[in-house]
């Protein structure tokens, strides 16, 4: 395994060194009780194995040390080929503003429904999962005027996020008058039969993801160039609602309530700042 695309599509076992590995790494994994779960671990196990077996470490000889050049490596900046770049583009590099706005004016263009989601999954950091799983019903006017959604997130916490203007309006458009139902909808098409519409069926992850990838490929970011990336998924426009906040000069705990982290330590690993020595608190201790 050359690339870290190969190491993604493996599974973790196959990468594990020998016996006395692998039984830790099928443990941890069972342990995983959800589905989803497991199979987010998987790719991250694979990955971090991988990366492992390339340095000649063992995994059950890992220190503080490689867990910090770990780390390292997973922001550093490289291109396609792992070597560095010159045009500064990091390994899991969020969308810059300038590409959201092309998907958001895409979206707009494409439908009410893929505008809310596109909204909903970068300016709300909301999982892939909660966007499937969203209710009409769940939607609630609040005392000023503005709209919330409840969701249900990660490990079944619930948590009720605020919607700005524009969010707003666009979930609205999508409700329409509904009271309660799933919130989007796709048609079927692959269940078109004797020239009848086909029915309409929730969006499922695999759907948004599909849906974002045309949107780019419409909105022209997908490829190699400058301004373009080289895949659009729902998580890097999480990665990319985290990181503009904290761009923007959000502190660390409301960015973190804002993406429902349960540790500051994950919320941390997304502030890439270039300007992050010249603002560390250090500096204000003047004698």
């Amino acid at each position: 395994m050359n690339g870290l695309g190969s190491t993604i599509r493996a599974t973790p076992r196959p990468l594990a060194p020998d016996e006395e590995t692998k039984a830790p790494v099928d443990d941890f994994l069972q342990a995983q009780l959800r589905p989803r779960t497991r199979s987010t671990y998987e790719t991250d196990v694979a990955v971090f194995l991988g990366w492992l077996g390339r340095r000649g470490v063992h995994p059950l000889a890992v220190g503080r040390r490689d867990i910090d050049r770990y780390r390292n490596w997973m922001s550093e900046l490289v291109d396609a080929d792992g070597k560095p770049t010159l045009h500064g583009q990091p390994r899991f590099a969020p969308a810059t503003v300038a590409q959201v706005a092309k998907l958001i004016a895409a979206a707009q263009d494409h439908s009410d429904t893929s505008e809310a989601i596109v909204r909903l999954l970068v300016t709300n950091g909301l999982r892939v999962s909660e966007v499937c799983a969203a209710l009409v019903e769940l939607l609630e006017r609040e005392p000023d005027g503005g709209l919330s959604l409840q969701v249900n997130g990660k490990g079944g916490k619930l948590a009720r996020v605020a919607l700005n203007e524009g969010t707003a309006r666009a979930v609205r458009a999508v409700a329409g008058g509904r009271d309660r139902g799933v919130l989007f909808e796709r048609q079927d098409r692959r269940r078109t039969r004797h020239g009848h519409d086909a029915p309409h069926i929730p969006y499922t992850q695999q759907a948004v993801s599909r849906l974002l990838v045309e949107l780019a490929r419409g909105a022209g970011l997908l490829g190699t160039a400058d301004g373009e990336v080289d895949r659009m998924h729902p998580h890097r426009l999480r990665h990319t609602f985290v990181t503009m906040l904290l761009d923007r000069g959000q502190g660390l705990a409301a960015v973190q309530d804002a993406a429902r982290h349960a540790s500051a330590d994950t919320t941390r690993l997304y502030d890439r700042r270039r300007d992050a020595y010249r603002t560390h608190p250090t500096h204000e201790l003047v004698f």
